[in-house]
């Protein structure tokens, strides 16, 4: 990108940002940031107080765990943004709330009972794996009820509210972690854990029964909608999991051949730096998204505003990152520890693989599922999911765990252009019909 051309742009994004003010943006967007910056402090604190083989440990345990989180709830919390941010009927959006938490209870109830079964009988690369991951099987069933009232916070607009019971869950996060971390240790955090989600959960169900219990009665979606609804919730089932699974593959993949925690810990470490650059994104991601389902259909608005989108991205994080590899040493002293320098030639590395996550990848991915893109967002996903645990697996094995975060870099890029030629067909007027028939 030339100097000329990013100043511009950078003029825009400024001009664009204070048009925004108005919508709440500014003060969505740091709310949302600060929740995700003390989140992200938990780390730092969590890789102090425990013994750096206890952290890599953890670190393998949540991996795993988190195999079982990214089916939760069949993917209905997504549903409940996307249903209600194009409905204004606040009766219909209570009922489509009301059946994606039956749903999701029901299907949650049935995977965490499998997956209790499996965290008991399955030999773990870490024999000591196994009576943590059973302490922490019930988290997924609370984490799914508090997101999905968070998700309906947001898509009513109702910012604040959303912005509000987000920071206190983060902020009960780190305390209850750290606080029964320091004396009991994994246990400590892991029942610290389940105490801040109970909290968080009674306080964001008194919040929404104060504001909704009363304005309206209840419609609920007809037979033919909850079908749709499940097949909608599928699709983004499908569509996150295998996303998110590329990383989790990747961490897998890192432990069977290095089979050290001290490594898994320095890998963990150095993937962690990413948060960082995903506080902003994360949450300016989420705060357009109900525009773009609200605009699906005018595609001349869908195509200046991606492009826009993705412009005023990289304004953001292209600095961010260029600061981050310049300074990594002392990011990585800062906030894991001396013990952890060894991590940070893999978290520059690894600042490669974020840069298109953060400009292109995670944008582009979230305007296909809010313009009714979704299948197709599944199939680029799924077969990315795929190609990169075949890559990732190979390059590990020749050049250990950077060939494993080059494979992730290689699948970023590809799967985030394949993601722009669907967009760009989609605005021209001319659908990929293999991907996704029209809605």
């Amino acid at each position: 990108m030339k100097l000329k051309n990013y100043t511009n742009i950078k003029n825009s994004f400024f001009k664009e940002l204070n048009s925004l003010k108005s919508k709440g943006f500014i003060s969505f967007v740091l709310s949302t940031s600060i929740s995700r910056a003390i989140s992200f402090l938990s780390i730092m604190f969590l890789a102090r107080i425990l013994t750096k083989s206890d952290y890599g440990l953890l670190s393998y345990v949540d991996n795993i765990r988190n195999y079982v989180l990214i089916v939760n709830g069949l993917g209905f919390s997504n549903v409940i943004l996307r249903y209600c941010s194009q409905n204004d009927a606040l009766s219909s959006n209570k009922g489509f709330l009301h059946i994606s938490l039956i749903i999701g209870i029901i299907f949650d109830v049935v995977i965490i009972s499998i997956s209790i079964l499996l965290f008991i009988v399955i030999n773990f690369d870490y024999p000591d794996a196994n009576i943590y991951l059973v302490n922490l099987a019930l988290f997924p069933l609370f984490y799914y009820v508090f997101e999905s009232l968070q998700m309906f916070f947001r898509a009513t607009f109702n910012n604040k509210t959303f912005s509000l019971v987000t920071v206190i869950y983060s902020v009960l996060m780190i305390s209850f972690q750290i606080i029964l971390g320091y004396y009991f240790e994994i246990f400590g955090i892991i029942y610290g854990r389940y105490f801040a989600i109970l909290i968080s959960l009674v306080i964001a169900i008194i919040m929404y029964l104060r504001k909704y219990k009363d304005k309206s009665i209840v419609i609920y979606p007809k037979k033919k909608e909850i079908f749709r609804m499940i097949s909608l919730g599928l699709s983004f089932l499908v569509a996150g999991a295998s996303s998110t699974m590329i990383t989790y593959n990747e961490t897998i993949v890192v432990s069977r051949f290095t089979l050290n925690k001290v490594v898994l810990a320095d890998y963990k470490a150095a993937t962690m730096i990413l948060q960082i650059t995903y506080f902003f994104i994360n949450s300016i991601v989420l705060f357009v998204f109900p525009y773009f389902v609200r605009n699906k259909t005018n595609l001349l608005w869908i195509k200046q505003n991606s492009t826009k989108l993705i412009k005023y991205l990289a304004v953001l994080m292209l600095p961010i990152h260029l600061i981050l590899f310049i300074f990594m040493n002392l990011v990585i002293f800062i906030i894991f520890g001396e013990s952890y320098l060894s991590a940070v030639g893999l978290a520059r590395l690894i600042l490669v693989s974020s840069l298109i996550q953060t400009i292109f990848r995670m944008p582009l991915g979230n305007v296909l599922i809010a313009i009714g893109k979704e299948k197709a967002n599944v199939v680029i996903n799924l077969m990315s999911l795929f190609v990169h645990f075949g890559l990732v697996y190979y390059l590990t094995s020749i050049y250990s765990v950077e060939g494993a975060l080059i494979a992730t870099m290689i699948i970023y890029a590809l799967s985030s252009l394949v993601m722009y030629v669907v967009l760009k067909k989609y605005v021209k007027g001319s659908d990929l019909n293999e991907f996704s028939p029209s809605n």
